[in-house]
């Protein structure tokens, strides 16, 4: 009796360390998760300090009095910049909504005819300065004609009073006023030539002004595209990536069944999916044993112990074989499914893009693509139509990298010339979509990846 005491006692004191023991493990994960997250929040802000220049920068008399101006107008520093921005957009183009860099503002000035070094004011003072000679020269015509006019009038008084004139006189005062005529008639031709050319430029300068306006409008209405885009798939990234971080911090999150028996006469695998759970036969899972394996293998591109492939499909169970095994590893019991495209409870759509090799002959092609997005559809997952990176995707699968193409040379026929602008097309793009799904922060998967998150095999 004493000895089942003693044993009882044991048994107590070893489940009691047993419970402190995992309570603590629980403690310090929660602990270095509240860490992380405080690092992460600490990186970011240091990322954006840095992206708004460096200390030094920071601490000009130029910033400090823009902070001080900003203050008098009741606002941020930030939101100031941008105000005078729009205003000065909008005095220029006429449109606030306009973005005025450096190399706009200097094609528009060229645009207007100012000189490289010069102003727009430079340009109005030329103008009016002009203006200002041509309204002095007709100021200047219109008094020596009045002071004609008022010799005329003078003669033809005294020639009046006379009562008779000398055919003399008469021929010279006839010739005075032939000249005046001329004369008033050649200023006449001037002025309205001045006044033609006037005209002229001033509306060549308002169609170089509404060229420049209209490019720059499709210029920012593009950019006002690209930027809702961007920031529709920042907006859906950013959410998604919150549930995927938080998913990572709990490896248990990324299984997708369990290994429910093993009939080892047999060569089958039952597992705990089914009908029910949208599975699939001929779906293959990578099969571990522990979850902290399978978050490996997706942050490493490592494999599972095994591959299975399900053969039959019930209501809520489903039979398997083993398509790939480790020496040594069995299946068993209690054993841990993966597949990154499939989910018993969500559909991930894909973005497939580029040539892969999955028959390992060393020659990447758009059938072998085929075959994946086909096994992505056959799995339950969606593969997106378009061929860039959109905010609603879960995974980018991509092929094989895109070789460089070589220079062409000068006397390059047009096939070759084609086919350097569609490899050069091609790098471009693969580019481009691995640029764009890092930026939005969405998993990319080559086929090893692929193959190590979903038993997919040749």
């Amino acid at each position: 009796m004493a000895t089942r005491s003693a044993s009882t006692g044991v048994l107590v004191t070893l489940v009691i360390f047993v419970i402190l023991t995992i309570a603590l493990l629980v403690g310090n994960i929660l602990q270095w998760t509240q860490v992380k997250s405080i690092t992460e929040a600490m990186r970011k802000n240091d990322e954006m300090y840095k992206r708004m220049g460096t200390g030094a920068e920071i601490g000009t008399d130029d910033v400090k009095r823009l902070e001080t101006m900003a203050g008098s107008s009741q606002k941020k520093l930030i939101p100031y910049l941008v105000d005078l921005n729009q205003q000065f957009s909008g005095q220029l183009t006429g449109d606030r909504g306009k973005v005025i860099d450096d190399k706009t503002l200097a094609d528009a000035l060229k645009a207007m005819g100012v000189e490289e070094g010069g102003t727009v004011k430079s340009l109005v003072n030329s103008l009016k300065a002009s203006a200002e000679t041509n309204a002095a020269e007709l100021k200047s015509l219109k008094e020596r004609m009045d002071q004609v006019k008022a010799q005329i009038d003078a003669a033809s008084a005294k020639a009046a009073q006379a009562g008779t004139q000398d055919s003399e006189v008469l021929a010279k005062a006839s010739q005075a006023l032939a000249d005046l005529s001329t004369a008033s008639e050649a200023y006449r031709t001037d002025a309205e030539g001045l006044k033609q050319a006037l005209a002229g430029a001033k509306q060549d300068f308002d169609r170089r002004v509404a060229e420049v306006k209209n490019e720059r409008d499709s210029t920012v209405d593009g950019l006002k595209n690209d930027s809702a885009q961007l920031q529709t798939q920042l907006d859906q990234a950013q959410k998604k990536l919150s549930q995927f971080e938080t998913g990572l911090q709990n490896p248990a999150l990324l299984v997708d069944g369990h290994v429910i028996e093993v009939n080892g006469s047999e060569g089958q695998i039952f597992i705990d999916l089914g009908k029910q759970q949208r599975l699939q036969a001929g779906t293959t899972f990578e099969v571990f044993e522990t979850p902290e394996q399978i978050r490996s293998s997706g942050e490493q591109g490592l494999r599972g112990k095994a591959s299975i492939q399900i053969m039959r499909v019930g209501d809520l169970t489903s039979t398997a074989r083993v398509i790939r095994s480790t020496p040594g590893r069995p299946v068993v019991k209690n054993d841990l499914l993966a597949n990154a495209v499939y989910s018993p409870s969500h559909r991930y759509r894909f973005l497939v893009h580029g040539k892969f090799n999955v028959d390992g002959d060393k020659f990447a092609s758009t059938d072998e693509t085929q075959l994946i997005v086909q096994r992505i559809k056959d799995w339950g997952g969606t593969v997106s139509s378009e061929d860039r990176v959109t905010g609603d995707l879960d995974f980018v699968v991509i092929g094989e990298v895109p070789e460089e193409p070589n220079p062409l040379s000068p006397t390059a026929s047009d096939q070759e010339v084609e086919g350097y602008q569609r490899a050069k097309a091609a790098k471009d793009q693969y580019e481009k979509i691995l640029s764009d799904a890092t930026r939005a922060r969405i998993p990319v998967l080559n086929w090893n990846r692929f193959q190590s998150l979903t038993g997919m095999t040749d």
